[in-house]
């Protein structure tokens, strides 16, 4: 009893890891996209002052 009972906590807190995983995921492609953007426009813009 004691061992299902823990496998069952364990495969749940795999699957909140994985939700929480792709939720990351996202917000670091969009968090790439931004540097990228950043790179391309305002960085060469601010290299170009200096």
């Amino acid at each position: 009893m004691q061992s299902r009972y823990s496998t069952s906590r364990r495969s749940m807190r795999t699957r909140h890891f994985s939700a929480s995983f792709q939720l990351v995921a996202v917000q670091l492609r969009r968090l790439l996209v931004w540097l990228v953007r950043v790179r391309d426009g305002e960085w060469a813009h601010i290299d170009h002052v200096a």
